[in-house]
């Protein structure tokens, strides 16, 4: 009789323990879903705003290298244009290096979840 008992609330603590990975496995792919619509969301935004800048900052080089391009400074003018767009790059590229270095907060709240998990287990 006591081992029918037993039997029961161990059967009952794993069903429990079972649920409870199943919920958490679910928080994670909701979570992985999140992060890669917005990764995606981002480099689609992005790919459009680098080439509609790139065509802005050709044409704009074009206006003033023809600008200039009468007097006796078409030359630096056309050096200025160049360094100002290695200038531009390079910043962009820290930019971009240092945004890549902070990281993800990927399963941030997942693994939150998991040690709030933990502590109520133990004892």
């Amino acid at each position: 009789m006591a081992t029918s008992r037993t039997s029961s609330k161990l059967k009952g603590l794993l069903g429990s323990v079972i649920e409870l990975v199943q919920v958490r496995f679910q928080l994670l792919t909701i979570e992985a879903r999140e992060e890669l619509l917005r990764l995606l969301g981002m480099v689609a935004f992005g790919a459009v705003a680098i080439a509609l800048l790139c065509m802005g900052l050709v044409f704009a080089a074009f206006w003033i290298i023809a600008y200039q391009w009468d007097t006796p400074n078409r030359l630096w003018t056309v050096f200025y244009v160049t360094l100002g767009f290695f200038a531009l790059g390079g910043l962009s590229g820290l930019l971009a290096w240092s945004r890549f270095n902070r990281g993800t907060e990927l399963f941030a709240t997942s693994l939150h979840e998991l040690r709030e998990d933990v502590e109520r287990l133990q004892p």
